[in-house]
């Protein structure tokens, strides 16, 4: 055996196949001794058979047994949670006006409801006095002044020389407020080509009072205050609360983010003219999500086949041929449900059909946990995993003599087929 971890090392370990994305499972004693008794069944009836082990038979045949192994943990664990993934739901709105999230599904949801928004939250903007930009305006000096932001008061000095330009000193005002980090976005305008303003924006939308910030001059000494100059303290729009209407009930918020019962969140994004309404449909992104994962491990074997498909080696036509064979025989409920395949053999997801399948229970029918399909997949990984020599060339030398107890050996069948257990334990 010692030639063939060698190999499973140096060989099968390639960019192609990532043992390492397999989930290695513990198994309980039971499953083993299920394992090794279809081991010794399958080696009772097999013929023997002379095999010649080239690098590419045991390349071939490791990939093909643990690709075989992953395709049947993945249907496994799509079956183990295809019930409450098709459980799922999603909000959906009438308008893209209201934008809805579930943000916890630990709470109750509310009911579908109906939405209208008679204003959104803004924000708070002051706009400055224009002037030239290259203007000189106030002499040179130090200047003091405060903003009153969301109830809290910050104080700034700001000190120029004679001659300064108008266009200097709104740049480094505009960057002393954006450094200090007070919740206010200020910016240079640019009114036409030659005259320029200050704009002063709040980050937060809503209010208590009258206004979210204020700029208010120091006590200067009966000298012009650079607030009151390039008028900072000049309010272009009051902000504004958001009012809301659902089902009939009346919500105000400073935001136009709605969380209702800790559960469900609605972005306003527009004010609405009618009614939005908001409810909830299947959500089948986790579900479809899952298939593709199933589809990946069958199409992981076809990939091998055909990297082997110029060699005499191995028997690589009939791989797909099975796989092929599976899909034939579950065509029509596959291609209902959205399951499709290429002339190549590779399978893919129809997302239109997909879609449309769960409207009426169509691919719960065809895909869910009873899935024949499904069924069909896990019976030939497991057949496969079991002794993937039989898809290799070998010559065939005695029939098995079925007139007497054959002798239980579980390496009769297959070199190969003990690596199980290097698996399993």
């Amino acid at each position: 055996m010692k030639p063939i971890y060698n190999n499973l090392i140096s060989s099968y370990l390639t960019p192609h196949n990532d043992m390492g994305k397999r989930n290695l499972r513990v198994r309980a004693g039971k499953e083993l001794l299920d394992h090794y008794s279809a081991i010794v069944k399958k080696s009772k009836t097999t013929p023997m058979y002379i095999i010649n082990l080239t690098d590419e038979k045991q390349e071939y045949a490791i990939g093909l047994k643990e690709l075989s192994l992953s395709l049947g943990e993945t249907v496994e664990d799509y079956r183990n949670n295809i019930e409450s993934a098709l459980c799922n739901i999603a909000p959906y709105t009438s308008d893209d006006g209201i934008e809805a999230t579930i943000v916890s599904k630990e709470e109750l949801l509310p009911e579908d409801m109906d939405v209208i928004v008679n204003n959104m939250a803004t924000r708070q903007v002051n706009v400055g006095f224009d002037y030239y930009g290259s203007g000189r305006g106030l002499p040179g000096g130090s200047y003091g002044f405060s903003a009153k932001v969301d109830g809290k008061e910050y104080r700034f000095r700001y000190s120029m020389k004679d001659g300064t330009s108008n266009s200097t000193v709104l740049s480094n005002l505009a960057k002393t407020i954006n450094d200090a980090r007070i919740g206010i976005n200020a910016e240079v305008k640019n009114l036409n080509p030659d005259k320029i303003y200050l704009q002063l924006t709040s980050e937060k939308t809503g209010a208590d009072g009258m206004h979210m910030f204020e700029f208010i001059d120091d006590d200067n000494s009966n000298k012009l205050g650079i607030v009151s100059y390039y008028g900072l303290d000049q309010v272009s729009v009051a902000p504004e609360n958001a009012s809301i209407d659902i089902n009939g009930v009346n919500y105000v918020r400073k935001s136009n983010k709605l969380v209702l019962n800790g559960s469900l969140e609605l972005i306003i994004k527009k004010e609405s003219e009618k009614p939005v309404h908001v409810g909830y449909v299947k959500d089948h992104t986790e579900a479809v999500h899952n298939l593709s994962e199933v589809l990946d491990a069958y199409n992981e074997i076809v990939d091998l086949s055909y990297r082997h498909a110029e060699s005499k080696e191995t028997r690589n036509q009939r791989i797909r041929s099975d796989l092929k064979g599976i899909y034939e025989n579950n065509k029509m409920e596959l291609a209902s449900a959205g399951v499709e395949m290429d002339e190549r053999g590779y399978l893919y997801v129809n997302e239109d059909v997909v879609k449309n399948s769960f409207i009426g229970g169509v691919f719960e029918d065809v895909l869910g946990k009873e899935s024949k399909f499904l069924a069909d997949l896990s019976s030939l990984a497991n057949r496969v995993a079991l002794n993937p020599m039989e898809y290799v060339n070998k010559l065939m030398v005695a029939y098995p003599d079925y007139s007497r107890e054959g002798y239980a050996h579980p390496y009769m069948t297959s070199i190969y087929s003990g690596m199980l257990f290097n698996y399993y334990c």
